[in-house]
């Protein structure tokens, strides 16, 4: 099968996931009732969501910074910022989050004089630890909440979190990756898999970046969903949200569908409608916070591309 085809028949599928989803969420919704949940959104709700986002943003950029600062890859903190929320616009038209990091590892590898396998890796582990710390988020508050043991979909999930965290990062840590790929791959591709898989080795670099993605979570998945919950009239307590909410990040980060669509819905009907959020609540804080981020990404791009046209100048 040639590449083209297989992208397109790779495209079909996700595409397929995402009307699924969609279809599902359809005949579910009490339409009436989720016009009049929307309607209860006020301004100052936006506000104070996107104050929570932008943070959130500027607190990922700063991790993203640091571990560009490893590799030699010294730009200030705007710059990283600048090419995140670049990501976030680009990616509204793509069917995964691979557009996104491709510009942003452009942009950082053109900006720092060419040092796209440095800036490769970077952007790469900036997504890996972000996800792991996801991970470890959604451990330790399913546990720690005891919801794990009430709830079979919350236990199945998190077993199925710890196994992809522990193969991963024993994988990353532990096993020689470079050398297992150099029997298949390019000397050339080998040293991109090394430059990321040294991230892994680095307790210091781990450690850090860790911290940093834990405050990122805090802010952009904790503050920002629960405030819009609570906006929204949701009687949630924090343990349950605390539950279940990391497990939804990481669903929505999963490249089964285009650009998450209906994907995402779908785990914040089903995972808080195990605690009785009602689905049309459920589904206008999902929407609700696609919609946001989408319209920053729109509005912020006049001045990404305004900055990038100065910096080629």
């Amino acid at each position: 099968m040639g590449f083209f085809k297989r992208k397109s028949v790779k495209f079909a599928l996700k595409l397929a996931i995402s009307l699924l989803f969609l279809w599902w969420l359809f005949f579910q919704l009490d339409w009436q009732s989720f016009l009049e949940t929307l309607s209860e959104l006020k301004f100052w709700h936006i506000l104070v969501y996107s104050l929570f986002y932008f943070s959130a943003m500027l607190v990922s950029s700063w991790k993203w910074q640091f571990l560009a600062k490893t590799k030699k890859i010294d730009l200030p903190l705007f710059s990283f910022f600048k090419y995140y929320f670049g990501a976030t616009f680009i990616n509204n038209f793509m069917p995964s989050f691979v557009g996104g990091d491709a510009y942003k590892v452009y942009g950082t590898g053109k900006a720092a004089g060419g040092k796209y396998k440095e800036a490769a890796a970077s952007t790469l582990f900036d997504r890996v630890s972000g996800l792991w710390a996801a991970m470890i988020l959604a451990l330790f508050f399913g546990l720690s909440t005891g919801i794990i043991l009430e709830k079979q979909l919350v236990a199945v999930l998190n077993l199925g979190i710890l196994a992809g965290l522990v193969t991963t990062f024993l994988l990353f840590r532990f096993v020689d990756v470079a050398k297992i790929l150099g029997k298949f791959l390019s000397a050339k591709k080998v040293s991109y898999f090394s430059e990321l898989l040294s991230y892994a080795k680095d307790k210091k670099i781990l450690t850090q970046s860790f911290l940093i993605a834990f405050l990122f979570n805090f802010l952009g998945v904790f503050c920002a969903n629960y405030f819009l919950f609570w906006a929204l009239g949701a009687n949630l307590a924090v343990g349950e949200f605390l539950a279940v909410v990391f497990m939804i990040s990481i669903i929505a980060s999963a490249p089964i569908s285009i650009n998450n669509i209906g994907v995402k819905e779908w785990a914040y009907v089903t995972l808080f409608g195990l605690f009785g959020v009602p689905v049309e609540l459920a589904l206008s804080v999902a929407m609700i916070s696609r919609f946001i981020q989408m319209g920053w990404s729109f509005l912020v791009l006049p001045l990404v591309v305004k900055s990038n046209f100065c910096q080629t100048k």
